[in-house]
């Protein structure tokens, strides 16, 4: 029940965003639009709900046009090629998913639903348990040393290059995804050093740009 509630709630933001591109207002307003519709595209992504969110990029697009915002412009293209990416990524995704949903115990397809929800979602709550549970031996071992929720910093440091090295050999949203858990991981270990293993902790995060302050978690 409360799922359903939050698709109507999704559904009745879509709308909205609908309404808003095809009405006249003045600029204040169409920004505040924008940026209230682009947390909405976030939401559907999240959702899988992909035709609604391709076309709410597209009326958030009508009205930054309007204000001839080259920002809103700039992040709703961004958003556009990342929504473009995950869905790719469903759409490859998606039988494991089902197949997942009828046998917990497929092990090939617990890697492959795992690896859509956390290396293009984000979502590693539900990822990772699918990882641990997967065929893959490394991401298998990764994700079940992060399920021990470890508080030893060396335990720590560990995960953390672990997740730079498998990003290392990753392109994309994935990528970006487990540099973004890397930099988690170093920023819990880096209250506990010092010395060199803090500078080299530190030259991790700074090349990691916006990464090490945003996601992962």
């Amino acid at each position: 029940l409360e799922a359903k509630f939050q698709v109507d709630g999704l559904q009745l933001r879509y709308e909205c965003v609908e309404q808003a591109a095809e009405a006249a207002a003045p600029p204040a307003a169409r920004t505040e639009s924008v940026e209230r519709g682009i947390a909405l595209v976030e939401q559907l992504l999240a959702a899988d709900r992909f035709p609604p969110a391709a076309k709410s990029i597209a009326h958030l697009q009508t009205l930054a046009r309007k204000n001839s915002d080259r920002g809103q412009l700039t992040k709703l293209g961004e958003l556009k090629e990342r929504g473009s990416s995950i869905f790719a990524a469903y759409r490859s995704a998606s039988d494991a998913i089902e197949k997942l949903r009828e046998n917990p115990s497929d092990a090939a397809a617990a890697t492959v639903a795992g690896k859509y929800f956390a290396f293009s979602q984000g979502n590693w709550q539900l990822g990772l348990p699918m990882l641990a549970a997967g065929d893959d031996e490394r991401l298998r071992k990764i994700a079940a040393a992060e399920l021990q929720a470890p508080t030893d910093p060396g335990e720590r440091r560990q995960l953390a290059d672990a997740w730079r090295e498998l990003a290392a050999d990753a392109q994309g949203i994935a990528a970006d995804h487990q540099r973004a858990r890397a930099a988690m991981w170093y920023r819990r270990v880096l209250p506990s050093v010092s010395g060199l293993t803090k500078v080299e902790i530190e030259k991790h995060l700074e090349s990691f740009g916006a990464l090490a302050a945003n996601g992962g978690a």
